[in-house]
């Protein structure tokens, strides 16, 4: 107990570490022989990055909608990782017979620092040691994105929400300077490119913490006003990149109409009555 004490951070590493790999022991281990899911959404999970990095380069994905292919953001090969493992597999080491046990290994890892990063906040709201990596274990290992595991696999890095939470603390530590913006912006916008969805759930994050300051302190509108400027350059420079590198965009129907709503209800009510 003097130990835990002393080294908290230490053990937690350690404790992090063990139950990690007891509870994935067989994944971790071997993780090129094991896929986490193999139905559905997961095996075309799967199957994205797998093809890109074997056969595709740039925003163009040619393994679906022959002959025409697709943009590879609309695949879902989280197309960060694709891209470096691309570049890695065309350029340093064959790595594409490895693709599916490194996209594993990755959720591990974040799962691991998202622990880490669990610890630290609770730590800044002066929370015990002892009591902060408790909770920061146990917050970990039964957060809900784990779920995406099997299936989602672009949205399980759990590492995520408690990085942005992070950093939106240090921005605060540092009176919202533009530096500290910045990162958390471009933190955000990395993350975009792995999955869209994380440009919405960062920016719903900053955003509510611009409300809560806002309220706070009505006076402060200089700082509301940046935080929400972070909070809308990611989505900004997705939708930039994706302007300018979607050459189908055209034959795209982005939004719905009110007649497709309709057709929807149609469709739904229609089926009920069928059965």
């Amino acid at each position: 107990m003097h130990f835990f004490k002393k080294n908290p951070l230490l053990v937690l590493i350690v404790v992090s570490m063990l139950l990690i790999c007891g509870i994935f022991s067989k994944i971790i281990f071997h993780p090129n022989q094991y896929l986490l899911a193999s139905g559905g959404d997961a095996f075309k999970n799967l199957f994205t990055p797998a093809w890109f990095i074997a056969n595709d380069k740039g925003t163009h994905f040619t393994g679906m909608n022959y002959p025409y292919g697709e943009h590879v953001v609309f695949t879902d090969n989280q197309p960060l990782i694709s891209w470096v493992l691309n570049f890695v597999d065309n350029n340093i080491y064959p790595i594409q017979n490895y693709t599916i046990g490194i996209l594993n290994i990755l959720l591990f890892v974040s799962l691991f620092f998202g622990i880490l990063l669990l610890y630290k906040i609770l730590k800044y709201y002066r929370m015990p040691a002892w009591y902060a990596a408790i909770m920061a274990l146990s917050i970990g290992l039964m957060g809900p994105q784990i779920e995406r595991f099997y299936g989602h696999f672009a949205l399980g890095y759990t590492v995520f929400i408690p990085w942005v939470w992070w950093r939106i603390i240090q921005v605060k530590e540092k009176n919202y300077s533009l530096l500290p913006l910045l990162s958390l912006a471009t933190l955000v916008v990395i993350f975009g490119f792995i999955h869209m969805y994380y440009v919405l759930i960062g920016g719903l994050l900053i955003g509510f913490h611009a409300l809560v300051l806002f309220v706070k302190n009505r006076k402060n509108y200089i700082s509301v006003f940046k935080l929400i400027a972070a909070a809308g350059i990611p989505l900004l420079a997705i939708m930039t990149f994706m302007h300018f590198t979607d050459t189908e965009q055209t034959d795209r129907k982005h939004l719905m109409d009110f007649s497709d709503i309709r057709q929807i209800f149609k469709l739904c009510f229609y089926l009920r009555a069928a059965h």
